[in-house]
């Protein structure tokens, strides 16, 4: 599970933040295809990022086969509040030896579209 450092979202629901740390004890993959992204990217798991990112001199491997790459982005779980109109989601962007984390609420819209009402930063390297 990832460490939320006591960044809570003032906004969010408790039942929203508890299911995002529960779903989040077992991983899931995520499918590229569903994403509509103006930019190119490739989702890999996290088996791969381990051996050619964290077990490679920080990420020599994984610059090596993606040199123009800022590095990479990793989701939690989304976590949703009992009425699912909110939703709370970590990202992770890692760049080498730096990094950032991230922790966002978002509210489902009466059209049934979702914005985010709230960001916090939860760690920072």
């Amino acid at each position: 599970m990832r460490p939320l450092y006591g960044a809570s979202l003032s906004q969010a629901s408790a039942f929203a933040e508890w299911d995002l740390r529960v779903k989040d004890l077992s991983p899931r993959k995520l499918d590229g295809r569903a994403l509509h992204l103006p930019f190119a990217f490739e989702v890999t798991s996290n088996d791969e990022l381990d051996r050619i990112y964290w077990h490679n001199s920080a990420g020599g491997a994984f610059t090596a086969k993606h040199p123009h790459s800022l590095g990479y982005v990793d989701f939690s779980r989304i976590g949703y509040s009992l009425g699912r109109d909110q939703a709370v989601v970590q990202m992770d962007h890692m760049c080498g030896l730096c990094g950032g984390g991230y922790y966002f609420l978002l509210e489902r819209r009466e059209d049934g579209s979702w914005t985010v009402t709230e960001t916090r930063m939860t760690w920072i390297s």
